[in-house]
């Protein structure tokens, strides 16, 4: 009976003194989407092709992507998660020559394939690190988007002092103008005597 009070008291503590889980990543489903947002941010794009079916997919959605050191890499890249099965799927699969699932592709602005850091099946959470930092070295890709800032850190106002006053005295001065026209309402259209 102690054992089994000391061996709860344990997992209790270890339990309590877990780190918090990063917020976990977001994928876009649109391939043509994630294009034109990849030239307008230039930032590369990271296809994922999976299928339910597939349990290396799984594995690699749920057991790797969700590491720290892997999240803060793709959180600088435009990511897209395609089913295979799916019109869109199907259409990226043939496109990019895919054979083999889970496949992940690294992916300009102009839609043409970086071959050279294409992921097949599961890697190692190192190995796809080194990976992950040569396409981001290779491509030149910029800081996380704003979107993919990690949620615990407020963001930063980098607008000028000058705009953030200007944005209040615009509604003082649309506040002024409103009551302005109220009371000349007001004057033109007396409220009529009430006998």
């Amino acid at each position: 009976m102690n054992g089994l009070l000391a061996l709860s008291a344990l997992l209790s503590g270890l339990l309590s003194t877990a780190p918090p889980s990063a917020a976990p990543l977001s994928f876009l489903t649109d391939l043509d989407a994630a294009l034109s947002l990849s030239g307008y941010e230039k930032r590369p794009i990271y296809l994922h092709l999976s299928a339910d079916w597939c349990e290396p997919c799984k594995t690699l959605k749920n057991e790797v992507y969700p590491q720290a050191a892997v999240q803060e890499r793709l959180r600088r890249f435009i990511r897209v998660d395609l089913d295979v099965e799916s019109k869109r799927g199907k259409r990226a699969w043939m496109d990019y020559k895919v054979s083999d699932l889970p496949t992940a592709l690294v992916i300009r602005s102009d839609g043409a394939s970086l071959d050279r850091f294409r992921v097949i099946g599961v890697p190692e959470e190192p190995e796809l690190i080194k990976l992950l930092d040569e396409a981001l070295a290779k491509t030149q890709a910029p800081e996380a988007a704003v979107r993919d800032r990690d949620p615990a850190t407020p963001a930063p106002d980098t607008r000028p002092a000058r705009e953030r006053w200007g944005n209040y005295l615009w509604f003082i001065g649309c506040g002024l103008i409103t009551a302005s026209l109220w009371m000349k309402f007001k004057q033109r259209y007396p409220r009529a005597p009430t006998e």
